[in-house]
């Protein structure tokens, strides 16, 4: 569903199925990357399921929200006085 949908320009979006396919590709990550301390989104499609992929992987999960909103904290850090 998930390159059918962004690859290949199918209208329609069934989130059931790309969550499903999330959980595989999290858990194929996992069984073939020992030691993992991190993973990396480099699709920008992946962003609305990176709270269900630390879930899932129990690591911390990076997209282009995370880089945007840490460049933004640190131009802009928070006042707390």
């Amino acid at each position: 569903m998930f390159p059918a949908t962004y690859i290949g320009g199918r209208l329609e979006l069934d989130t059931d199925v790309i969550k499903e396919e999330m959980r595989e590709m999290t858990h194929e990550f996992m069984r073939t990357c020992p030691n993992p301390g991190a993973i990396l989104f480099e699709c920008t499609n992946m962003c609305p399921f990176s709270a269900f992929v630390a879930e899932e992987s129990g690591l911390a999960v990076f997209d282009r929200h995370t880089l945007i909103n840490t460049f933004y904290s640190a131009v802009n850090p928070r006042k707390y006085l």
